[in-house]
């Protein structure tokens, strides 16, 4: 017994001599790991918070334009650009704002809405088609060389026809028959046999360049 009380005693000292060491510091990491975990609870709840918040504004934002509202949405595109920019609601709604402004012909605001889009955007399938509505704006606006610039930048594959395709129609405004050729032979590569009316209206415009 005595001997066991012994061995007691000196693993106890074990214990004290290593916390006395230790301990501190594994206190600290222990903390800093709470804390890590309630942070990212907390950015979590936050992050949720957003997203609800963000979903009311672009509900309203659908409500007026079913009753064909417009002149009530200047405020919530605002509001969700400003105050919930890093949710999707925010995106989308932005797109909407350059769509509407472009079809009244306000090609400016039309560009820095989408410009917004692909700044703020975490979606790669948002940004492509953010840019390439905008390379449609700059084609609108017969800026040609900015337009093509926007369409070389790097986008994902399932955008490649109809970036190829839009390329085609800005080298057709810009008078270069040639290039437009090879862009659009390029986009019926890429365009899937499933995007039946897209390629249709691709081989159309190949068609109506003629021969070379």
């Amino acid at each position: 017994m005595a001997a066991f009380d012994l061995q007691e005693q000196e693993q106890i000292e074990a214990i004290r001599s290593f916390w006395h060491s230790w301990g501190r510091w594994l206190a600290l990491a222990l903390t800093f790991v709470c804390l890590g975990y309630l942070g990212f609870q907390g950015w979590q709840m936050y992050q949720r918070k957003q997203a609800a918040a963000a979903g009311e504004y672009y509900a309203q934002i659908e409500s007026h334009l079913e009753r064909g509202q417009q002149d009530k949405l200047a405020p919530l595109f605002q509001s969700l650009k400003q105050e919930y920019a890093s949710t999707a609601y925010a995106n989308r709604a932005a797109l909407i704002e350059a769509r509407l402004a472009f079809e009244a012909g306000q090609f400016a605001p039309a560009r820095a809405s989408l410009e917004w889009v692909i700044e703020h955007t975490k979606e790669e399938a948002i940004r492509d088609l953010a840019r390439w509505r905008l390379a449609a704006v700059l084609l609108d606006e017969k800026q040609y060389d900015r337009a093509l610039a926007e369409l070389a930048k790097p986008h994902t594959d399932g955008f490649a026809g109809s970036f190829l395709d839009l390329k085609g129609d800005v080298l057709v405004a810009k008078g270069d028959i040639a290039a437009a050729r090879s862009a659009y032979r390029a986009a019926l590569q890429k365009l899937e046999k499933s995007a039946s009316p897209s390629r249709s209206l691709t081989e159309i415009k190949l068609d109506a360049l003629g021969a070379e």
